[in-house]
């Protein structure tokens, strides 16, 4: 998929709702800060399906329409990466704006409805103390959504920040552990939330 025609990778950022209680970058599962379970990112795309070898294979936009026209974006412009960004709200820390926790390589997509797109790939993600603060990209802080199209990733910017991470501890497998812990506890089986 991405990277069949570009020199140099490029990505766009998206935000996902952190759940609030572990230090740990996994979505709100519980529903602790929103109506429904999220359900985005699917870091359990690749386990269920036994993808999961030497690598975690994870989803965005697969169960739920969650900021659609970014997810297009990623594939109508073969971008390489779509990262994504989040707040840690009771996690504690010192974060006062989201901050790229990780990210999902585009390796493939899959329409999943007529009006709806859903990138799957790599997956990695990292703790929240090595995120990487938006507004060292340019972009003004914020702890809200980063808008219906995200924030994109010239070439630069995305070599800064997988440089960034190659120098970090990858955490997803015990995001994904802490992903499924969540779930057993959950009692919905809502497949709805972003």
């Amino acid at each position: 998929m991405a990277g069949s025609g570009v020199d140099e990778p490029t990505g766009r950022v998206m935000k996902f709702i952190h759940e609030g209680e572990s230090k740990l970058p996994v979505r709100d599962v519980k529903a602790n800060h929103k109506k429904n379970p999220a359900n985005e990112p699917y870091i359990e795309y690749g386990l269920e399906r036994e993808l999961n070898e030497e690598k975690i294979i994870g989803a965005e936009n697969y169960w739920a329409k969650c900021y659609q026209s970014a997810i297009k974006k990623v594939v109508e412009f073969d971008e390489e990466y779509l990262f994504l960004a989040s707040y840690p709200n009771q996690a504690g820390g010192n974060a006062s704006e989201n901050l790229i926790v990780g990210y999902i390589r585009h390796d493939d997509h899959e329409w999943r409805a007529e009006d709806r797109v859903s990138v799957i790939g790599e997956m990695k993600l990292y703790p929240f103390e090595h995120g990487i603060p938006l507004s060292e990209l340019g972009y003004s802080p914020t702890k809200r959504s980063l808008g219906p199209y995200g924030r994109d990733l010239n070439a630069s910017e995305t070599q800064e920040v997988l440089d960034h991470f190659s120098q970090v501890l990858d955490v997803t497998e015990e995001c994904l552990e802490r992903t499924l812990e969540l779930e057993s506890e959950s009692e919905s089986g809502d497949n709805s939330g972003c």
